[in-house]
């Protein structure tokens, strides 16, 4: 390789080193993409209605979602027993605040049959308390529970707001999952996703388990 070919190989990659350089951004991107250099964290642009809460802040977030529904709240939970501490009614809760919900609003509920009652089983009093949250809650026709009667267990935590809005992580709208007067609550983590397409596909899912009549039943 003679002089002029070797200077002219290097000058090409100077040029292309430095076009690579400005096209592609500074500082190095780790896992969650953060920039090393700044800390900042970036998030791409389809990702900006998604929101992280902890144990810290998910009763707020919910209690915002659930007074600021519209049309509907859909939920299925593992347990919901949030209203109630050693036999006493707690206030505030996610019980309370579905109560408490407009007449028109149409709220469905599928929880753990099992679960439930191996709760309401340490104590008559909570039992009294849920039986008749649910008698109360369902004299307003648009407001249902139904129980997950399987010898399967029913895990999911989720809640639809509207057609827009989804609560999803792990937390039970239990005492120490989700209220906000527990001492030592759980750690938990939850995200809320504002996403039509999203809300929809999780809404199908949801309207089946509903429909399926061999896996529920409607009285507790």
């Amino acid at each position: 390789m003679n002089s002029k070919t070797f200077l002219a190989i290097l000058a090409t990659n100077i040029i292309l080193t430095g076009l690579l350089f400005i096209a592609l951004p500074r500082g190095d991107w780790g896992v969650f993409g953060a920039r090393e250099e700044t800390g900042a964290l970036e998030q791409p642009s389809q990702l900006q209605n998604i929101e992280v809460f902890t144990e810290e802040n998910s009763f707020a977030e919910l209690e915002k979602l659930i007074k600021g529904a519209k049309k509907r709240i859909w939920i299925e939970m593992y347990e919901l027993t949030d209203n109630i501490y050693k036999g006493n009614i707690q206030k505030p809760s996610i019980i309370n605040l579905l109560q408490s919900t407009r007449k028109d609003l149409q709220i469905s509920i599928i929880v753990d049959l099992e679960q439930e009652k191996t709760q309401m089983s340490k104590s008559t009093k909570n039992r009294t308390v849920l039986k008749n949250f649910e008698k109360e809650f369902e004299k307003n026709k648009k407001k249902e529970i139904r129980w997950f009667k399987s010898n399967r267990v029913f895990h999911r935590k989720v809640c639809i707001i509207d057609n827009d809005k989804l609560w999803i992580g792990s937390s039970n709208f239990t005492y120490s999952g989700i209220n906000p007067a527990c001492e030592e609550p759980n750690l938990e983590m939850n995200v809320r996703i504002i996403d039509k397409d999203i809300v929809e596909k999780v809404a199908k899912k949801i309207q089946q388990d509903w429909n399926n009549q061999s896996l529920l039943q409607n009285d507790f």
